[in-house]
Formats: C-alpha cells, structure tokens, sequence
C-alpha cells in the first residue's frame, strides 16, 4: 500500500521504531496509534477511492497537522510515504480536496526530507498550478508558504523554482486583485527567492524579476500600498533586489512574521 509502507529513515532506524522512541511526553502507544491513523487516511487518498472518502481523509489530516505536535505530524508524513499522494491530491483533487491538502502538506513542508520529496513529486509544478486566477485564496496564500519553504533551503531549489516559472503568476498578484495577505505572502516569496547565497544565481533571479515587470510593480506599492506594512515590504524587497553583492550569512529577512497558516479548514461535506 504506496500510502501506508514501512520505510526506512535515513538515519537508519525503522520507521516505526523511530517514531515511537523519538523524544516527547506521548507514550509510545499513543505515538502508534498516531502513525497508524496517518497510514489509514493516506490509504483513503489512492487514487481509486471513492471522492468522499477522499473528502474526509483530506479533511482529517487537515485537522491533524495544524493539532498535532509539528515534529511528530512531519516524521508520520515523510515515514509513511505521505508526500506523493498529498502532492497528487494538490494536482487533481476537488477545490475542498486541494484546500485540505494544502493545508497538510504545508504543515509537512517545514522538514527537509519532507522538502526533498515535495520536490521529487512534482510539487513545485503543482504549488505553481496554485497561484492563477482558479484556485482559492487559501490554495494561493499556502502554495506560497510552501514554496518559500522549497526556496528558503536553497541551493538549486530556488532555480528550478524560478525556472518553473513563478515570477509571472507572483508579479500578477502584485498587479492584480489580491488581499492584502496574499500580497505580502508574494513579496516574502520574492525576497526568499533573491537570497541564494550564490552571486551569479542572485543576479539572474533578480534580472527575471525585473523583465516580468515585477520592479515597477513593487514601486507602485511602495509608493502607494494599501497600508503602512505593504509600503515597508515592497520597499525592502525593493532593497533586497537592487542589491550589488550576495548576502552569505542571511537565511531569511525577518520583514513580516507572516502566520504559518489560515488555521480553518472547510467541513468535509461542504
């Protein structure tokens, strides 16, 4: 069953020997049960399974990774194969199903062999498939977390990012009509992108901001953003992308403490 496999860590203990062993104040039963309940509604996301059971297992797990202890929801996802079907379920679910989904999988995201399987999954196509005018505001606003999540390892996932084309859909929202929150989510993502510590990497990201008329974009908030902290934002990003040499000691911008999630999830039955 691709959704509930044993697997094996990287560090080398069995999966299930290492999650109930791993450091926490639930017993180990209660840490097998927890795993045992990931792989049951992982199990319901296959791609036969009937849409209300999808329904109910995206909602489910929705619930789970915003309720959960955060360490122990990301070591059941990646030990129990999660990623590949959450990734699937972002690509082709219903408008609730990716609602959920993304929810979940931004949640999984914050580990980096959870990063590394988003990516191998397909997901940086998908979360981009997010951002155009179809998907939800709760779809866009987490796609984004999630890829600023992919960006902020960065290294070649920053590039392929890029080259998958996410500068145009994120100066379109920079144009366009989005929320406030949704602005300020592209603007973290644009600055996270630029930091990747790699000079001539840095430039190219930069120059590709600049020819999807992101540049006049930013300025146009800077001089007139709906409130004080869009102003701040498009300006510091402004700053980030003008810059004449690469930041090696930055892992992030601390501009805007943008919230992890929406904190809601949409009732199963609708």
């Amino acid at each position: 069953d691709e959704g509930a496999r044993v697997r094996f860590h990287p560090m080398g203990l069995p999966s299930f020997t290492k999650l109930c062993l791993s450091t926490g104040t639930r017993s180990w039963v209660d840490r097998r049960n927890f795993l045992r309940e990931i792989q049951a509604l992982l199990g319901s996301l296959r791609g036969d399974a009937p849409a209300v059971q999808k329904d109910r297992a995206a909602f489910e797990l929705a619930k789970l990774s915003q309720n959960s202890d955060e360490d122990e929801y990301m070591q059941a996802i990646w030990l129990t194969n999660g990623i590949p079907l959450l990734v699937a379920l972002v690509r082709e679910g219903t408008e609730m199903q990716k609602d959920h989904a993304t929810i979940a999988l931004f949640y999984a995201s914050h580990d980096t062999y959870n990063q590394k399987e988003i990516v191998t999954a397909g997901g940086i196509s998908a979360l981009l498939a997010l951002l155009g005018q179809d998907a939800t505001n709760l779809q866009k606003e987490n796609a984004m977390l999630m890829l600023k999540n992919l960006a902020a390892a960065k290294g070649d996932d920053c590039a392929a990012i890029v080259d998958a084309g996410v500068i145009p859909p994120l100066v379109a929202l920079l144009n366009g009509v989005a929320t406030d929150l949704q602005k300020a989510h592209a603007m973290d993502l644009l600055m996270s992108l630029t930091i990747t510590r790699n000079a001539d990497r840095d430039a190219a990201i930069r120059n590709a901001i600049a020819v999807e008329g992101g540049i006049s974009a930013l300025e146009a908030l800077a001089s007139g953003g709906a409130t004080e902290l869009q102003k701040q934002m498009a300006t510091n990003t402004l700053k980030l992308i003008n810059r004449r040499k690469p930041l090696p000691g930055l892992d992030f911008l601390p501009v805007y403490n943008l919230q992890r999630a929406r904190g809601r999830t949409r009732g199963a039955d609708g």
